[in-house]
């Protein structure tokens, strides 16, 4: 069974607003996040998960496999100084910002899954 996203209808934008925490089913088929999760809601409530999605993704490690697959021309350690705070901000300085787009496909693969074991579809499938 498809949900439906109520406030757009564009999977891009819809990728780039898919966080960890609470998410709901309502009796509608809406799927919603609640970023409070102990916040009192008026929602009808079919179905709640918490999904947890991007934690691995955003490490200095994971950023520095994600280099060596898409960026084997640096020495990633060095050139990004990874002895001092700031990694990320260097590599956005260096590559714009090409891994958030893998992360966020990614991230919505494991909605998507965790969506699946429950019986539904996001609406872009």
């Amino acid at each position: 069974m498809k949900v439906t996203i109520p406030w757009t209808n564009n999977k891009e934008i819809f990728l780039n607003n898919v966080f960890d925490g609470l998410w709901i089913i309502t009796k509608d088929n809406n799927l919603v996040y609640i970023p409070q999760p102990d916040a009192q809601t008026d929602y009808d409530i079919k179905e709640r998960f918490v999904f947890v999605g991007l934690v691995p993704d955003y490490t200095s490690d994971w950023l520095k496999s994600f280099c060596e697959k898409y960026h084997p021309e640096i020495n990633f350690d060095y050139e990004l100084e990874t002895h001092k705070p700031g990694v990320f901000s260097r590599y956005h300085d260096k590559f714009g910002y090409d891994y958030i787009r893998v992360v966020r496909k990614k991230t919505y693969n494991k909605l998507k899954e965790a969506l699946g074991r429950k019986g539904y579809e996001l609406p872009w499938e």
